[in-house]
């Protein structure tokens, strides 16, 4: 049946895959993936503009500032414009006005921010118009604070602003993308980070790679100025983009220090300071020295980069001197390869910026690959930990939630019940049961979980002798590192048909067996039956460390038998205590059901005890104790003093209970023991057992009185 499921289950997956591939696949190319969906062919107006009357090639070519800070740029507008048409176009760092035949028609100047003047990379959109076909149009640029040597216009065509934004983002997708896996790989490693209980059991401080690479991605998510053409704000992203990077080298510290043998915490203090040093230095140097961060950024994110570069490698060395002195083999030497390359990279785009030797808006190149290359590497690292230590997460899971069932409550008794309903479900078996040793030479079977639609097999019913049977599992479980595992009951056929017929009797598929010792002595046996394959050697580890637990209980269970019988029994009869009558008096009995209640009193006892002793006398009481617990059954016969009992009877009809009342009477008059008894049944219970006594009492007045006549 189950195979017949997992075949259906397999169809459902291939046929599911096959639909995705068509939705993923098929559909969008055969509809407008490979269309522009442009509307008009944007045209690029970034080339052949003129600077005082002389051409230049390429329009961001032109700095600002290596011309005394201010340019005039100009270029006659094509003669054919839309309505849609606007002049679509970038500027770094720059203050412009726009004339349209030497009138102006925009203007946009940078103000004081937390960066200074500067603006970084800034879009605009100038309107056209068909109308304003073969005109002028200049722009004029100039620098944004003192000693700028850039100061450029980017990226300018002729198109609707829609159509801009769309080319802007197709050229930009790959680092958009590169930035938000990123993002997205540092929120999963912070989730997972906070969903596991038990940090310790992490690999490394994933907490710290997670935070890395969510300051790094959102870091070089805002270099792309999507997040400024999207929301139009400039500053705020500018800002950040200035101020975040500092942050990026105490978590990356952390998680490479966690990767280490040592993990000496005096490299977090050092990395979280250094940090701050150099964030209060960048922002100091701003409001102090009226230092531009446009210009001061690479002065302090280079050194930093190389210090935090520094500490890494300091780690490393001491952990391969502690690891030397230890005898420990190291182990993350590829995690130094991919840490310095990381590093290295980001280097390489600070020097590349600084030098002004690229001609793009886009920094981080080589940074977001580094970040790619450490967030594959750790990911493979991650699942490939997760893939060799999820069974044993898993069983100490399993191990702590069946812990808190044997701890669930005061009584030994339920928490079995309890913990055996949960191995069950999580173990997604048939059955679960216990055998105990009976101290007979055999084991019978005590406690039974059935899964839902099963019924119970009666297990209390069933005994295993030990001497020819048992003893020789108990044997193969040892040799086989204490697991015994059948997985196909056919196994055991040829080698004992006597366990093979019990199987296949109770309809036992597979079967996990444990054992469950008391001070290394066998005293019970833990099976479970019916599970999945696949899951039988995982089971047999956990029943493994779970047998002590149970064995535990059990134990628990028969001393709190032990201590429950001296509390509430009588020493001397057997029978129930008088705490133990008052007890169920006041919380045991259910008087709004039917029950009798008989009270009865030995006669003479005092007599039988000066004349003939107290041995004759505690003789008489075991006798009456006994034949009461025989009709009445041990639960519901108590002793209230030395010859007073008080019985109750559960029958269903009054007549029954009378007839145990006379039974008893009989018995134990053939004794040659005179006792006396008064009896009342509550059909319907009762509110007032002040009634009751008082009835009885009356019955025992009467009884007495005529005893003496």
């Amino acid at each position: 049946m189950k195979k017949d499921k997992d075949i259906i289950k397999s169809v459902y997956w291939l046929l599911f895959g096959f639909i995705m591939m068509l939705i993923f696949v098929m559909v969008p190319i055969r509809s407008d993936i490979f269309t522009s969906g442009y509307t008009e062919h944007p045209v690029n107006f970034s080339k052949d503009w003129r600077m005082g009357g002389q051409k230049i090639s390429h329009i961001q070519s032109v700095m600002a500032g290596e011309h005394g800070g201010q340019v005039i740029l100009e270029k006659g507008l094509p003669t054919r414009l839309t309505e849609k048409d606007s002049l679509c176009f970038e500027s770094q760092n720059t203050n412009l006005s726009v004339f349209l035949d030497n009138v102006e028609i925009y203007k946009f100047t940078s103000t004081s921010n937390l960066t200074g003047t500067s603006t970084g990379i800034v879009f605009h959109e100038v309107g056209l118009g068909s109308l304003n076909v073969r005109k002028t149009i200049k722009i004029a640029s100039s620098c944004c604070y003192e000693g700028q040597k850039t100061g450029r216009i980017m990226n300018v065509y002729i198109c609707p602003p829609s159509d801009y934004m769309r080319l802007m983002f197709h050229r930009m997708l790959v680092p958009c993308l590169l930035c938000v896996l990123m993002i997205l790989f540092g929120l999963i490693q912070i989730l997972v980070y906070f969903s596991v209980i038990d940090k310790s059991t992490l690999p490394f401080n994933i907490l710290a790679l997670g935070t890395t690479s969510l300051i790094a991605g959102t870091w070089l998510f805002i270099d792309t100025n999507i997040m400024q053409l999207l929301t139009g704000s400039i500053y705020a992203w500018r800002d950040m983009s200035k101020t975040l990077p500092f942050w990026v080298g105490y978590p990356l510290v952390t998680f490479f220090n966690s990767t280490t043998v040592k993990q000496s915490s005096i490299y977090h203090h050092l990395s979280f300071w250094l940090s701050m040093v150099f964030e209060l230095s960048i922002i100091s140097a701003r409001y102090l020295f009226n230092l531009d961060m446009a210009y001061s950024f690479s002065l302090f994110l280079i050194p930093y980069f190389i210090l935090i570069m520094g500490i890494m490698v300091i780690i490393a060395i001491d952990n391969a001197n502690y690891c030397r002195i230890k005898g420990i083999v190291v182990k993350i030497r590829d995690i130094y390869f991919v840490l310095i390359l990381l590093l290295v990279c980001g280097l390489v785009d600070l020097v590349r910026d600084y030098t002004a030797q690229i001609q793009t808006d886009v920094q981080g190149l080589y940074t977001r690959a580094g970040m790619v290359i450490l967030i594959a590497y750790m990911m493979f690292r991650f699942l490939k930990w997760w893939t060799k230590d999820h069974a044993q997460i898993q069983r100490e899971r399993f191990i702590n939630h069946a812990l808190q069932y044997a701890l669930s409550s005061d009584s030994p008794e339920n928490n079995i019940k309890a913990m055996l309903d949960f191995m069950g479900k999580e173990l997604e078996a048939n059955r679960i049961f216990i055998f105990e040793d009976q101290k007979t030479g055999k084991f019978r079977g005590s406690y039974e979980w059935c899964r839902e639609g099963l019924k119970p097999e009666s297990i209390e019913l069933i005994y295993l002798p030990y001497d020819g049977f048992l003893d020789k599992f108990y044997d193969t479980y040892v040799e086989s590192g204490r697991r015994l595992i059948v997985s196909d009951i056919q196994q055991v056929k040829a080698s004992d048909p006597y366990f093979y017929d019990l199987l296949k009797n109770y309809k036992v598929e597979n079967l996990v067996i444990g054992a469950l010792q008391i001070n290394g002595k066998l005293t019970g046996l833990c099976g479970v039956s019916g599970a999945p394959r696949e899951k039988l050697v995982d089971i047999a580890e956990i029943i493994n460390l779970i047998s002590y637990f149970l064995a535990q209980l059990i134990l628990q269970r028969e001393e709190q038998k032990r201590l429950f019988y001296y509390n509430y029994n009588d020493a001397l009869s057997g029978a129930r205590n008088h705490m133990a009558y008052r007890k169920f008096m006041e919380s045991g009995l259910d008087m709004s059901a039917a029950f009798g209640y008989m009270r009865a009193e030995i006669l003479g006892l005092e007599d039988i005890n000066r004349e003939k002793g107290y041995d004759a006398g505690d003789r008489m009481v075991i006798d009456v104790a006994k034949t009461l617990m025989e009709i009445f059954g041990e639960a519901n016969v108590y002793r209230l003093n030395g010859n007073v009992f008080v019985c109750f009877g559960f029958e269903t009809e009054e007549s029954y209970f009378e007839n145990d009342v006379e039974c008893a009477r009989r018995m134990i008059e053939k004794k040659d023991i005179k006792i006396t008894m008064g009896s009342a049944y509550c059909v319907n219970g009762t509110t007032d057992m002040e009634i009751i006594f008082n009835r009885v009492d009356e019955l025992l007045q009467e009884n007495n009185n005529g005893n003496l006549v």
